[in-house]
């Protein structure tokens, strides 16, 4: 399934965290350096996790950890170096490991970074406390007016969401 691959993406950040970041599948700019959320859609969910940070005093203990449903780039059986969504096979082999991620980090939350992990995450992790995010990558593909729009509405999640975490009354 990996022989695609540069480099495993395993994760990054601090351990414990308060909250992990599930993406769905490493990208090229992740192919190449070996860590997760480091190409143009990575920089740009981080600009946004920051932005919240940095409004609210509260937020800036809070430890983050990134990580992907599949630590592989995935593998397009028709010949191509990549696929959009990764197969349900490599979820599954991968599952142990980002498992094992998640019971270290001990988080308070989860967040579910794009579709294809809100739909697993949501299955693989029913008792942890989860959110769904919009991709950063469906972001990028929008017009410029949306693109705000979505940032915003991200943003509004995430400080919700930090907010449960800071002070859970």
């Amino acid at each position: 399934m990996c022989d695609v691959r540069i480099n495993i993406v395993l994760a990054k950040g601090k351990i414990p965290a308060d909250v992990v970041f599930i993406g769905e599948a490493p990208g090229a700019s992740e192919n190449v350096i070996g860590k997760p959320f480091v190409g143009p859609a990575g920089k740009l969910f981080h600009r946004i996790v920051d932005s919240v940070v940095d409004q609210y005093d509260d937020f800036s203990g809070l430890r983050f950890a990134f990580t992907n449903l599949i630590a592989c780039i995935p593998k397009n059986t028709k010949g191509g170096p990549k696929v959009h969504t990764p197969p349900k096979e490599s979820i599954q082999k991968c599952y142990p490991r980002l498992e094992e991620f998640v019971e270290l980090c001990k988080p308070s939350a989860l967040v579910a970074v794009g579709k294809v992990a809100e739909k697993h995450v949501s299955t693989l992790f029913i008792e942890h406390e989860a959110i769904s995010v919009t991709h950063p990558a469906a972001i990028l593909r929008e017009d410029r007016a949306m693109q705000d729009l979505s940032i915003q509405r991200v943003q509004v999640q995430l400080a919700d969401l930090f907010h449960s975490i800071v002070s859970p009354n």
